[in-house]
């Protein structure tokens, strides 16, 4: 299954985690382009789960897309993992992209499966070498650049490998991928059109994020200008809890 870019598309988050710091991810979301399905929470190493929890969380949900009736045929499906017996099981599967949180640096093998199967594949820059968003106020002298710099390696390296450049999606990160200061998520926005220069399409999740402010509850109205922003800046892919409310969105644009 062959993604198109030529207008933004919806990434719906399905979150199959006790923890999720938002239980609004829709099993069979309506509208959506994606479902990009996570069975392991990013909040801390708490989090953690074994890979045989993850799969255990991630397979029925994923026999419910493949192996049921379905009037509306197989959906594009993202996993969001970064181990790489999890990936390759999901795409034995049929799963066609993987969402690494780590960009290849939380499992060593990631590459292989990845060359295998070649599907599609996010990088996402994080400020932590481990799977989880940090908790941190990290400062940057120049936020953009750094996140170009690591994603420009990351993505030469798989390109190294031998790894189709086409299959490739980069995501800047927001949040506590960045620092605990929200002015970062707010300027990658702005500045998101300057990832162009890298030739790879954008994926960006400003949904529900901390940096919005005010309690969870409250943040959807931020989240859609913030998706406006997004848009208007260049990004490919939104990924958001709220596929109704974000494909009006859309569908005004297009008006």
């Amino acid at each position: 299954m062959r993604l198109s870019f030529d207008k933004p598309l919806l990434m719906s988050i399905v979150n199959v985690t006790p923890d999720s710091f938002y239980e609004r991810g829709e099993k069979f979301p309506e509208g959506a382009d994606i479902i990009d399905i996570g069975a392991e929470s990013t909040f801390g190493p708490d989090s953690q789960v074994g890979a045989e929890e993850e799969w255990g969380r991630l397979k029925p949900i994923l026999n419910s897309f493949f192996h049921s009736d379905r009037s509306g045929g197989i959906p594009f499906i993202s996993i969001d993992t970064w181990k790489s017996t999890v990936a390759e099981r999901a795409l034995q599967m049929g799963a066609h992209m993987i969402n690494d949180v780590t960009a290849l640096r939380g499992d060593p093998n990631m590459i292989e499966v990845l060359l295998k199967y070649q599907p599609y594949i996010c990088l996402l820059y994080s400020a932590y070498e481990t799977p989880y968003a940090g908790r941190e106020n990290k400062h940057y002298d120049d936020v953009m650049a750094t996140i170009k710099e690591f994603l420009r390696k990351q993505t030469d390296l798989l390109i190294s490998r031998g790894f189709p450049r086409e299959k490739i999606i980069i995501d800047p990160g927001l949040g506590f991928f960045l620092s605990t200061d929200p002015k970062y998520s707010w300027e990658v926005i702005e500045r998101l059109s300057e990832l162009k220069t890298l030739g790879f399409p954008i994926l960006i999740g400003p949904s529900m994020k901390s940096f919005l402010g005010g309690e969870i509850k409250d943040r959807l109205p931020k989240t859609l200008e913030a998706s406006k922003q997004c848009l208007r800046n260049g990004a490919n892919i939104l990924r958001v809890h709220h596929v109704k409310e974000h494909r009006s969105l859309y569908n005004q644009a297009d008006s």
